[in-house]
């Protein structure tokens, strides 16, 4: 059985977003909050559907006719699209393309994922680095809340989940009684439908959770009904805190719990485990390792704000369109294997006689042992160099590195692993992008910054290890400038200071990419870049491979910062030097900075 195949118009063929039939699990429910956000699309004519079974989806897709398949996959409730019949599995019958939905992912996992099963695959893991050519990633959705919050005489402490190993609910009634004489505790334990059915271990847990209850002041209300949307989130809101103290886990996706409790804007625990990783960027910090339960209850709800709006409807709407959009765009040029090479692959990787991998990323950064975990804030101050000695558009050269070797020692000691990964010479332009990104940003509290081209930045990665309200972008770890100012939560005039690390370089177009700069930065701010600058280099002369241009002199005055008026020089410019200073890929050229500050129009 093949589907037919046809030329597909997007303004004619769907998208068809499948998930599986109510049931009592978490997958379902993410299902069906990523599909009602999809079909409010006015690019895409997305349609959700629910479908358990092979023939019915056969109906369905001869019935609509999609382009595109997406499916809320996972084994257990959607096994019928891999069930392999001992000709084929049912996914190389489909006549569009086909996207899959990866819950429990990893980056290890990420990397090693092959088109045997769909032709792409989407994963809602934040810290994944873009590595294989065919996974993409969103950010999380956060559900909009607009209930009551109500107060309580005493603190009321919650939490929700599956009786499944490793929740902590123990824990949680431990931690709370450290801490507390008066509290009460809510805990939601539901019944799992794929692991706990007839609620066995929900019933178990509760009992033994009674038992270590031992302050008179504290009390404990465990209930077990599986609640609905709404009604989870009314009774996240009812708590004064919550937490989510889960067992340390390898190998796990991410949860989705603290997705429902961002939602209802209370200040949230967690632990260090991997199924939060996406958190531990929060600062202050919420980990129960670095805080207590009544210092993260004093911080209040800070240090998560700014979820509610990155990992928002329309933000995840646009993750979802413009991944569309480049699988289309791919799919014009990239050849699709036949049934019966999907069958003969399939065969292969099934019985190991060969492991399909799919062709991984070219870009000279990647290693394969890469991470994107961000491994905590630290407890270090740092005194920026004298400001009078300084100037800030300049040539980066010896002299310049030993004025700053105090700022490159103390980046090397926030961060030594990335730092030891680091060409020695080349390190001065972190140095000197910390030092001055630093002096501005602690001026006052609060102060936005944005680092371009993120990826290993040990300057972007020093100043969010200090706390900085730092956002990184990057096309490893997410999407390029001209992408990212394309979302919807983005705006112009938000950040008070724009880093980017020797990037500028390496972009095509490089006064589109600086003016996006210009409309990014608040009047007052920021920009500071530095670049491979030979005030000699020539068109057609020689380039590193991964460089479009060395910069020049006359670049600097007659090209970029003409094409951004409302920004200026903050002092007088010395480019000049002797001999270039540094050697890569058999071309000899120099460091050099360029700074700017965005002024009254």
């Amino acid at each position: 059985m093949i589907f037919r195949k046809e030329t597909m118009d997007l303004n004619k063929n769907p998208i068809l977003f499948v998930n599986h039939r109510p049931q009592k699990c978490g997958v379902y429910e993410f299902g069906l909050a990523i599909g009602n956000t999809l079909t409010k699309s006015r690019k895409y004519n997305f349609i959700y559907r629910e479908i358990d079974n092979w023939l019915e989806f056969k109906e369905i897709f001869d019935q609509l006719k999609p382009s595109i398949v997406l499916y809320n996959y996972y084994p257990s409730t959607m096994g019928w699209i891999s069930e392999w019949n001992g000709m084929s599995i049912n996914s190389h019958k489909v006549n569009a393309i086909q996207i899959g939905i990866i819950h429990e992912v990893t980056q290890e996992i990420s990397d090693r994922t092959t088109d045997l099963l769909f032709d792409y695959y989407i994963a809602a893991d934040p810290t994944l680095l873009l590595k294989n050519p065919i996974v993409y990633k969103t950010g999380r959705l956060i559900p909009r809340f607009e209930g009551k919050l109500q107060s309580n005489k005493i603190i009321n402490i919650g939490s929700f989940g599956f009786a499944t190993q490793g929740k902590g609910f123990i824990k949680i009634i431990e931690k709370v009684q450290e801490e507390f004489d008066e509290a009460m505790i809510n805990l939601n334990i539901s019944f799992a439908k794929y692991a706990d059915e007839n609620g066995d271990n929900a019933k178990k847990i509760a009992k033994e959770a009674q038992k270590f209850v031992t302050k008179k002041g504290i009390f404990l209300n465990i209930s077990h009904e599986h609640l609905s949307t709404d009604d989870l989130l009314k009774f996240l809101s009812k708590n004064d805190l919550n937490m989510f103290l889960y067992e340390y886990q390898e190998n796990r996706g991410i949860s989705s719990v603290t997705d429902w409790a961002v939602s209802v804007k209370k200040p949230l625990v967690i632990t260090k485990s991997k199924m939060f990783r996406h958190l531990f960027e929060c600062y202050p910090s919420i980990c129960i390792e670095d805080n207590s339960i009544k210092t993260i209850l004093k911080n209040g709800i800070k240090p998560i704000e700014w979820l509610y709006e990155e990992w928002s409807p329309d933000n995840l709407l646009w993750d979802y369109e413009r991944i569309v959009t480049d699988i289309l765009n791919k799919s014009k040029t990239r050849p699709t294997p036949s049934r019966l090479q999907k069958k003969i692959m399939y065969v292969l990787n099934k019985f190991h006689l060969k492991r399909i991998r799919p062709p991984h990323s070219i870009s000279p950064w990647l290693k394969i042992d890469d991470s994107n975990l961000f491994d905590g804030f630290v407890d270090k101050s740092y005194i920026p160099l004298n400001d009078n000695d300084l100037s800030y558009n300049i040539i980066l050269d010896d002299p310049l590195r030993e004025k700053y070797k105090r700022t490159l020692d103390f980046i090397k000691a926030v961060s030594p692993d990335l730092y030891a990964k680091k060409i020695l010479k080349a390190n001065i332009q972190q140095g000197f992008v910390f030092d001055t990104a630093y002096r501005i940003a602690s001026q006052k509290d609060s102060m936005k910054i944005l680092a371009i081209g993120a990826f290993e930045d040990t300057a972007a990665l020093a100043l969010k290890k200090l706390g900085f309200s730092i956002e990184f972008i990057d096309p490893i770890i997410n999407y390029d400038l001209e992408t990212y100012i394309t979302k919807p939560s983005v705006k112009s005039q938000n950040f008070d200071v724009i880093i980017s690390t020797s990037v500028i370089e390496h972009v095509k177009d490089d006064e589109r990419f600086i003016k996006d700069i210009a409309y990014l930065l608040k009047v007052g701010g920021w920009g500071i870049l530095t670049c491979d600058f030979n005030n000699s280099y020539k068109i057609g002369d020689s380039l590193p491979k991964v460089d479009c241009r060395l910069y020049t002199q006359k670049d600097f005055l007659e090209r970029l910062l003409p094409s951004i008026p409302n920004c200026k020089l903050v002092d007088t410019p010395n480019w000049i030097y002797q001999n270039p200073d540094f050697i890569y890929d058999n071309c000899h050229y120099s460091f050099a900075s360029l700074v700017f500050k965005k002024v009254e129009p």
